[in-house]
């Protein structure tokens, strides 16, 4: 970039003007992507600069660069209005105007959050509103989704672009998803509300995934939302998408990604009598199934997340022993996730729940149990309902080869407190629970692998180190930090 192109981009008029008494300054010089004086100063922002340029140093004003973008395009894209104003008051200036991106002015101004600016571009007669990018998205979807604004201000632009008549509202992008579908994931109640109250827009429309606004809104915990499209005559409360999920599945599982508000969409869903509570998706998965992971197992987690679980638990209908295609069942999802034993004891709690049922692989409970690392859930399993300690699965894996694995100290020290448990037994592939516990040490930022704690319990109980898999494994992947351990 050459000093003039440089003081035009950061509006320094002094230097600029020094810049331009000089014999040899090079007026239409280009920086490495083909961006003219006149774009610097439209990015700049500084209006006399601008002026200049185009005034008196007779600039064409809608100059394209090499992704034929134009200074009203720079102009828009920076929220600089009165540059916008200036540029759209000429005749040779093509205000839908389109780059290699298939952008135009109006698209930059509605993904920047520029309100100014967009009001600018709104009073043009001539504005092509509905003009997509490459993804078929239009302004009014960019409006919407462009989280650099306020809720407030995307109304108010929201409104602008109402007001037009020829607005297409529901237009569909690539991926067939409308306005709405974003306003429901990604907007607020008054958005959704602006668009559902117009004739044209369909409340229920599928995108590629069959998914319906509702869907998202589930998925996210806007509870408002969720009311305001139930309202909607038209509106499916429970239809499935692609992967046969309705809205009730998403909203089960939706603090699994952080989201908040679940358990009372999961509530206004369980209300309406078309909302089957056991409804299967492609993998066999029930809303209990997504709800029943505890995955944070804090105080404050404790008191919120389990609460879809609750809800789903206390309709009628409900079958908490529905096993997916991998034979899992919603108690054993919540015994695998984590040390939380709080949604376990709530389907424990219920007559009808079986606690002896095993998954395709062999698993039973107690090995979920033991992947998750609550010792509370497994002293009752152990001793309310008698599970055997050291069944072994399809792949003759114990339950304590898993707690080892993912380095459950506490259950391993459970497990060998008891009399009936093998602490060498070995699996399919003769490994043994030390060698499952060795096979999972972390390595530090230094690159040095630690003895898992799992591992210092089995040496202290007289778990064996042998066996050519391990010793190995040990010398192929250079930990030789596990070695001195091992043979220390």
């Amino acid at each position: 970039m050459t000093p003039l192109l440089w003081t035009a981009r950061r509006g320094e008029e002094l230097f600029f003007q020094l810049l331009l008494a000089r014999d040899e300054v090079i007026l239409d010089s280009v920086d490495d992507h083909g961006v003219g004086l006149l774009a610097h100063a439209a990015i700049g922002g500084n209006i006399s600069i601008f002026r200049h340029i185009l005034d008196q140093l007779h600039f064409a004003a809608d100059v394209k660069d090499r992704q034929f973008r134009t200074p009203l395009s720079y102009a828009v894209e920076n929220g600089h209005h009165e540059i916008v104003a200036l540029l759209l008051q000429r005749d040779d200036v093509d205000i839908n105007s389109v780059d290699s991106a298939s952008d135009t002015p109006l698209l930059y101004a509605s993904k920047s959050g520029s309100m100014d600016v967009v009001e600018v571009l709104l009073r043009r007669k001539d504005l092509k509103i509905n003009s997509p990018d490459s993804r078929l998205q239009t302004p009014l979807m960019h409006i919407i989704r462009t989280p650099v604004m306020e809720v407030s201000k995307r109304i108010d632009l929201l409104k602008l672009f109402l007001q037009r008549d020829d607005i297409h509202v529901d237009a569909a992008d690539a991926d067939s998803r409308t306005a709405l579908s974003y306003a429901a994931k990604e907007g607020g109640h008054d958005i959704v509300e602006l668009l559902v109250q117009r004739d044209e827009v369909d409340p229920d429309s599928v995108d590629l995934h069959l998914r319906t606004p509702l869907s998202y809104a589930a998925q996210r915990g806007r509870v408002s939302v969720v009311k305001l499209l139930l309202q909607q005559d038209t509106v499916e409360p429970d239809r499935p998408d692609l992967t046969l999920r309705t809205p009730l599945s998403y909203a089960a599982a939706t603090r699994l990604y952080g989201m908040d508000g679940t358990e009372n969409v999961v509530q206004i869903l369980l209300q309406r009598e078309e909302v089957d509570p056991n409804s299967l998706d492609n993998y066999l998965r029930t809303p209990l199934s997504y709800a029943a992971p505890c995955s944070c197992p804090t105080a404050y987690s404790i008191s919120h997340s389990h609460e879809a679980a609750e809800l789903l638990l206390g309709h009628l209908k409900i079958q908490p022993n529905l096993a997916d295609r991998a034979g899992r069942t919603p108690l054993m999802y919540s015994a695998s996730s984590s040390s939380c034993p709080y949604v376990s004891n709530l389907l424990l709690n219920r007559p009808e729940t079986d606690p002896h049922l095993t998954s395709k692989d062999g698993r039973t409970l107690l090995m979920h149990a033991a992947f998750g690392g609550s010792t509370d859930l497994i002293h009752r399993l152990l001793n309310d309902y008698h599970l055997e300690a050291d069944a072994r699965d399809k792949s003759f894996r114990t339950a304590l080869s898993y707690a080892a694995e993912h380095d459950h100290k506490a259950v391993v020290e459970l497990l060998l407190a008891r009399r009936d448990v093998d602490i060498n037994s070995r699996d399919r592939h003769f490994r043994t629970p030390l060698y499952h516990a060795l096979a999972s040490a972390e390595i530090d930022m230094f690159g040095r692998r630690s003895v898992p704690e799992t591992a210092n319990v089995l040496r202290q109980h007289g778990a064996i180190a042998d066996g050519p898999d391990l010793l190995n494994r040990l010398e192929s992947e250079d930990c030789e930090e596990l070695w001195q351990w091992l043979h220390g």
